[in-house]
């Protein structure tokens, strides 16, 4: 068997090392195609501006109602006679049951005399409230001892002492829920009658039944 030649060897070394270098060659040399795979680029997403909106309006507190005025009911019909409703007024100790003209008694034969009086009540609280309750009894009680008074003892400050102890007496009999403190009278006068005078008041309207 023949083997070859020691040159022809060197020979073929150099042809399998030329064609490696042209191959690397040829894969350095060619050109790139593609892009390396890579995380996707982010893209900002910008929004619009929004349309400013218009400020709220105040909060407003619905407007307060005036308070409502409470209806005073009448006071119930008192059961008494002579009660009448409830005169208001400020807050007092006194109460004034008007001027009043009372035709006194007088011997037959002597000139007929009449008494100007005035009275003012004296009271607290519902005692007072009463007094005002019972305004046209307490005034027929004024009439009804006045008229069977004698003009001579109506006359002077002893005959007004009298007529005012026994008024008092029979008001406080009367008012029940306090005491009467006391009567006042801004006017007393004893005095005949006047000529073409109509007579006395009249003790006011009739008591209700």
């Amino acid at each position: 068997m023949a083997y070859p030649a020691p040159m022809n060897r060197v020979a073929l070394a150099v042809v399998a090392l030329a064609a490696v270098a042209a191959l690397l060659w040829f894969g350095l040399s060619k050109p790139v195609t593609g892009r390396p795979a890579g995380p996707a680029p982010t893209v900002a997403v910008v929004e619009a501006d929004a349309a400013p909106q218009a400020p709220a309006p105040p909060l407003q507190r619905p407007a307060t109602a005036p308070p409502s005025v409470a209806a005073v009911a009448p006071p119930p019909a008192a059961a008494d006679a002579g009660m009448e409703p409830d005169a208001a007024g400020p807050p007092s100790d006194r109460y004034d049951l008007g001027d009043h003209v009372v035709r006194l008694r007088t011997p037959e034969g002597s000139p007929p005399m009449e008494l100007v009086i005035q009275v003012v009540v004296r009271a607290q609280g519902e005692a007072l409230r009463e007094v005002r309750l019972r305004r046209r009894q307490l005034i027929r009680m004024l009439f009804f001892l006045g008229s069977h008074r004698q003009a001579d003892g109506a006359l002077g400050a002893e005959g007004q002492d009298r007529f005012k102890a026994d008024l008092l007496a029979r008001y406080r009999n009367v008012v029940r829920s306090g005491e009467v403190e006391d009567l006042e009278f801004p006017t007393w006068r004893v005095q005949p009658v006047p000529a073409g005078a109509a007579g006395a008041d009249e003790p006011g309207e009739p008591d209700e039944q």
